[in-house]
């Protein structure tokens, strides 16, 4: 049985996500961390099944959630020791009635679901792929969990800032008009086909949040602005203008450290030297929140959001839902570019050599 076998840190799991699906493979994935191991479960790009060690059962799951009393969960482990012990407790509890299989399907979705966002922060570790048709014994999903929904799912913040599609939901209709933008712009982003595409849609969304927000380019040595919203000059033009903007990445600044950290900041702006010759670049007071987002796809940090919450000063407004459009937005953009080098050595392949059409 051909299989594949890397590391973490060169093919972070995102990546091995997005190839798994983009080239509709069916296996076993079975990740190996620095103290626990994962496995998830592929047919035809789509996931039908995930577990891992650092997590909460499923069974204990359901009993924190009242869905089975810890008696029923007991009897359950009960046949499975006397049973079989690779049969998975879902379909015991199935089986013997204890819980209704509708239940468990959206059940299953949500630990899934957890599994995956568990593993996208995984850093370190390896991976080994079995390609072929295994699945685990006993139930699995009825219908596999595609790569849009999962990464939708997976990336939300799983407190306050939710709205969960499975039930009634009670938010404020600022909060309902807030899914509604995320679900409807992810859905674009996922359909993306350019990594232009995802940057604008990246910009777009960040300009629906934030009052002035700037978009920067990742070179080498430096930022290179790409669009803003919200700024004003006097007898020039804004997009002109921040076109020019360029922050060197050789000193010590908010937006080195976010590179460095790829993860985001929001929250007062220090005045170091390199601030305070950005601000005077892009204009306006000094800023008494800011937030700093990178747009990460896995190998590198392609892109950086800027935002603050001038001309009023007042607070910035929950960005958590930003935060979870970024990071889907760095896996949307290393997915166009997988896809096109796929295209590419498919060309090769048929056209002895011949390039795909560019972007």
């Amino acid at each position: 049985m051909r299989s594949l076998d890397g590391q973490l840190k060169k093919m972070p799991f995102g990546e091995i996500f997005q190839t798994i699906s983009l080239c509709r493979q069916t296996g076993v994935l079975t990740l190996t961390g620095t103290k626990e191991t994962a496995k998830l479960v592929f047919s035809q790009g789509s996931l039908f099944y995930a577990s891992c060690d650092s997590m909460s059962p499923f069974g204990h799951t359901l009993m924190k959630k009242g869905i089975i009393t810890s008696e029923e969960l007991e009897d359950a482990l009960a046949v499975q020791r006397s049973d079989d012990k690779d049969v998975p407790i879902a379909d015991i509890l199935e089986r013997t009635g204890i819980v209704a299989k509708d239940v468990l399907q959206v059940e299953l979705k949500k630990h899934f679901v957890s599994v995956v966002r568990t593993l996208l922060s995984w850093e370190e570790g390896s991976f080994h792929f079995d390609f072929g048709l295994r699945v685990e014994k006993g139930i699995i999903l009825e219908e596999g969990l595609n790569l849009p929904s999962l990464l939708i799912e997976a990336t939300r913040p799983a407190d306050s800032w939710r709205l969960d599609l499975q039930t009634d939901i009670s938010e404020s209709p600022a909060e309902r008009e807030e899914w509604a933008l995320f679900t409807s712009m992810v859905t674009e982003l996922l359909g993306s086909m350019s990594t232009n595409e995802v940057l604008l849609l990246f910009f777009r969304y960040a300009s629906e949040v934030l009052n002035r927000c700037v978009v920067f380019l990742v070179k080498k040595k430096e930022l290179v602005g790409m669009g803003q919203s919200g700024l004003r000059f006097r007898n020039e033009d804004a997009d002109e203008r921040i076109k020019k903007v360029r922050i060197p990445l050789l000193d010590p600044s908010v937006f080195r450290d976010v590179i460095d950290r790829t993860g985001s900041y929001k929250g007062p702006l220090s005045d170091g030297l390199s601030h305070k010759q950005f601000i005077s670049q892009i204009g306006g007071d000094w800023p008494t929140e800011i937030f700093v987002a990178p747009l990460f796809d896995g190998r590198s940090t392609v892109a950086l959001l800027y935002g603050d919450n001038l001309p009023d000063q007042t607070p910035l407004p929950d960005t958590r839902g930003l935060e979870a459009f970024v990071k889907i937005a760095g896996m949307a953009h290393a997915k166009v570019t997988l896809e096109k080098k796929l295209a590419e050595r498919k060309w090769g392949a048929v056209g002895g050599g011949a390039t795909a059409p560019s972007e």
